[in-house]
């Protein structure tokens, strides 16, 4: 049985497909299967959220422990430019569904009024229902600026794990005690859920050639796939005691397996494997709620009856068909500048 060990950043297709089905899973908590069914896959959708911000926690290790605050700086630029980019591509999209401006400006202006606002900044929640999944750029915005500020006072990382504490006293705490008057966006923002699981990514990026490692060293990544997957019913179990809430205990320890396992991820893919991880799960993840809006548009017209059955499997499909088409058309553009030059 091999053991362990962290492959060189060249070689993680294995994450990258884990990556893809995190994106799906994010897309079957937004549009959802009906019924009981439904209800289930997004208990087990939840380890997708913590699972991207420890990506994205890990893979900035380097910026900041080699202290090169440019490529910090940047990071936070690029991150609020996509922030921006994305919400102002869902306002164009909804303006060409509503197709009236007036309508479309006082929903606008009722959206980013008076506490509206205030939430937006604070809470990263967009007052705009069509837009509230873009919550997750917002909250990484923060993470990295957040970390920028434990940059110069390293202290502050003390106050991590009192973060999460908050979030499932405020979370699975407040289903338990029925404090219904405890809003969802309170406990799935960047204070809360976003930097917490964004410096555990940080972590297993600082400590993997020691602490991680030396813990994990007897295991195969087959088995440490087998512990994730059995974590996920626990998932349920845990769902099905607290009820509907963001972040659960095991959903976090299932994305920290599955974290685990797709950077240790040691045999070679197939070929045509090699291809699916390279598709881009950042479109999939910012596009994804428009593509619903035109399929439920089209369901209704035709009345399929079994539309909401197949709705996030349709939704799932034309994304990644999108994501894969932008990165030809992308591709396409380098080489006729290339030529050009």
């Amino acid at each position: 049985m091999s053991v362990l060990k962290v492959n060189n950043r060249q070689e993680l297709e294995m994450l990258n497909i884990v990556k893809l089905v995190a994106s799906y899973m994010v897309v079957f908590i937004h549009v959802s299967f009906p019924g009981q069914f439904g209800i289930d896959i997004v208990y087990l959708a939840r380890f997708a959220v913590p699972f991207f911000f420890i990506v994205s926690g890990y893979f900035s290790y380097n910026s900041f422990n080699l202290k090169n605050i440019k490529k910090i700086d940047k990071k936070i630029q690029t991150t609020g430019l996509l922030y921006l980019e994305s919400i102002g591509f869902y306002l164009v999209m909804i303006l060409c569904v509503q197709r009236d401006f007036g309508k479309f400006n006082s929903w606008l202006r009722a959206g980013l009024s008076g506490t509206n606002f205030f939430e937006w900044i604070l809470w990263n929640k967009i007052p705009l229902i069509e837009l509230e999944h873009l919550w997750f750029i917002g909250a990484l915005l923060y993470c990295y600026i957040f970390m920028r500020i434990i940059y110069k006072y390293p202290n502050l990382i003390k106050l991590l794990p009192f973060l999460l504490i908050v979030n499932y006293i405020l979370g699975e705490g407040g289903q338990l005690f029925n404090c219904t008057e405890i809003p969802e966006y309170i406990t799935r923002n960047a204070w809360f859920c976003g930097i917490p699981c964004f410096a555990i990514g940080y972590l297993i990026r600082k400590h993997e050639s020691t602490y991680v490692i030396c813990f994990w060293n007897k295991l195969s990544t087959k088995t440490l796939f087998i512990v994730a997957m059995l974590t996920e019913v626990l998932v349920l179990v845990e769902a099905h005691t607290v009820g509907m809430t963001d972040l659960y205990v095991f959903s976090l320890v299932a994305a920290v397996l599955l974290f685990l396992y797709g950077i240790t991820y040691k045999n070679n893919l197939a070929q045509r494997w090699k291809k699916i991880s390279e598709i881009d799960t950042g479109i999939i993840y910012i596009i994804h709620q428009v593509v619903a809006i035109f399929l439920r548009i089209a369901i209704e017209k035709i009345h399929f009856k079994y539309g909401n059955m197949i709705l996030p499997i349709l939704t799932c499909l034309i994304a990644t068909m999108i994501s894969i088409g932008f990165k030809y058309v992308k591709k396409g553009v380098r080489k006729q500048i290339w030529k050009s030059i």
